[in-house]
């Protein structure tokens, strides 16, 4: 949700900015964005991706002015080189992107400031104090509250999920969205979405796995990127344990985990299980961070996660 209402601030700004050319490209976490026909594009608005993903890409850019504004930890592995505009935001506290989007767009995007507040929710970013005063000024100005901003994140959620791994399709539906009440002509995509997490509910309980304080599941579903929101929802049970779950995704798989309690770095917890497998990749935030590895490798790192000490990782 986030990365979409950046993407969806950003393209707003820009049409009203009358660019000639607009395009939007949205990069899954095992993507890198080096295949990208950047060709026709002198400038280019980076948001909600952490370096490891772009850094290397960026480097070989030339003549291209570049926004990069990211609220992942900083990866030293990958610098993001000095001729890209570089706007952070993590040593102000966890601030999702969509906010920073909003806030430097915010003279072409005032009527928009409702999106930025679906991204921030939707990056569970109301549990940061830092972003309390940003949230309720729009509950206050629009007489809402949290719990019906809440309904509206995961209908537009529900979208993202349906069209999953054709995250374009959603785009499309985000792109013309103009008011919050326009997100009800979303409904017709969460019925299905909502009655696919149950099953998991169902499948979860009787068959998940737990052990050194670490609760693993893995996910099967027709729906690809429901794992984020599936996760997000059950570590919320017991925020003092890790919760780590993993789901097959073409040929590599996808792996997500969470600690709500904020006391463990499960990134980092992540990266170590990850770094000696082959195109193994890990990164996010310290509570909730992501992994690809190939579908071969998935035996390894389960056996990896039951050998680890979690207070290794305890912040």
């Amino acid at each position: 949700m986030d990365g979409f209402c950046s993407g969806k601030l950003f393209w707003e700004f820009c049409k009203k900015k009358k660019c000639k050319e607009l395009k939007v490209f949205i990069i899954s976490f095992n993507e890198e964005v080096n295949n990208l026909n950047l060709n026709n594009f002198n400038k280019i608005l980076i948001s909600d991706l952490g370096p490891s993903f772009v850094s290397k890409k960026l480097s070989e850019l030339k003549d291209k002015e570049i926004l990069y504004t990211d609220h992942h930890q900083i990866d030293a592995d990958f610098p993001i080189p000095e001729k890209v505009f570089e706007l952070r935001t993590i040593s102000e506290g966890y601030i999702p992107s969509s906010r920073t989007v909003y806030e430097i767009t915010e003279d072409k995007n005032k009527d928009l400031k409702w999106i930025s507040v679906m991204g921030v929710i939707g990056d569970m970013g109301q549990t940061d104090k830092v972003n309390r005063g940003f949230l309720e000024s729009f509950y206050s100005e629009n007489k809402v509250d949290f719990d019906f901003c809440l309904r509206n994140n995961i209908e537009m959620n529900s979208v993202i999920i349906y069209f999953s791994p054709d995250f374009k399709k959603a785009f499309e539906k985000f792109k013309d969205l103009e008011k919050m009440d326009e997100v009800e002509n979303l409904k017709e995509f969460s019925k299905e979405v909502q009655d696919e997490i149950k099953r998991l509910k169902s499948k979860y309980d009787k068959e998940r796995l737990e052990f050194n304080g670490i609760v693993y599941f893995n996910i099967e579903s027709k729906f690809p990127a429901i794992k984020s929101a599936f996760i997000t929802e059950n570590s919320a049970e017991n925020p003092e344990k890790i919760y780590v779950f993993t789901s097959l995704k073409i040929d590599k798989i996808s792996i997500s985990a969470r600690n709500q309690s904020k006391k463990y770095d499960v990134s980092l917890l992540l990266k170590d299980c990850v770094k000696e497998l082959e195109g193994g990749i890990a990164g996010g935030h310290k509570s909730a961070a992501g992994a690809s590895i190939k579908k071969e490798d998935l035996e390894k790192f389960k056996e990896r996660l039951k050998q680890l000490n979690i207070e290794d990782y305890r912040l």
